[in-house]
């Protein structure tokens, strides 16, 4: 049933919103906060429109944030198109991790509009800085690269999904089988296959359990 949002209760009102429209907001003060992923926090602080509080990292530990979506079109087309896709992938996430100074910086020139301050503080972060960190040992600052979700997040999602109060009805997410998930809406044996042929390390703890503890 939906109610206002109480600070007692812990609630927030959520309101979806262009992640270039957020920095202005809060700027403006027509919102109190935004969660989104990076450049934008880093954008947000480095502007001086607010201050990271918390980062996400920290209390859903080594949690997914964004994913590569294909399309049906080319999972239709040979085989070899999408292996070559996900072996990009791995290799581009490889270079994300070894050489975050310069992948900020090719970044900046080529790919994102933000300059390149924000983009390098987001990508390579000595700590936390004001932000508040329960779990110093998750480094959840830090953003990581792997080529595979793991299925207990999928599965994890949907269960947390169904505790917020939404304008659309639940439909499927309603009667899904939260361990069913992943299979349904994910196909990863291309860059399954792909990482174990060229970085197999970020293939361990896919079975790991989750941990939220905010």
């Amino acid at each position: 049933m939906r109610r206002t949002a109480s600070r007692d209760r812990g609630e927030v009102t959520l309101v979806p919103m262009a992640p270039s429209d957020m920095i202005p907001a809060l700027d403006a003060g027509s919102i109190s906060a935004y969660t989104v992923a990076d450049p934008f926090n880093a954008m947000g602080e480095t502007t001086g429109a607010g201050t990271i509080g918390r980062f996400l990292g920290d209390v859903w530990r080594s949690h997914p944030c964004c994913v590569t979506v294909a399309s049906r079109a080319l999972l239709r087309r040979p085989p070899e198109q999408i292996a070559g896709v996900a072996e990009a992938l791995v290799r581009a996430q490889i270079a994300c991790r070894e050489d975050r100074a310069g992948v900020a910086a090719e970044l900046a020139g080529t790919y994102l509009p933000q300059p390149p301050p924000a983009i390098a503080a987001a990508m390579h972060r000595e700590g936390a800085g004001h932000a508040h960190v329960a779990h110093p040992e998750w480094h959840g600052e830090t953003i990581d690269f792997t080529p595979v979700l793991r299925p207990g997040f999928t599965a994890r999602l949907v269960r947390e999904m169904r505790t917020a109060v939404l304008d659309a009805p639940l439909g499927a997410l309603a009667e899904i089988d939260p361990e069913d998930a992943h299979d349904l809406v994910v196909d990863d044996t291309a860059p399954r296959d792909a990482a174990r042929r060229i970085d197999p390390g970020s293939l361990v703890g896919l079975d790991d359990p989750e941990e939220i503890a905010p």
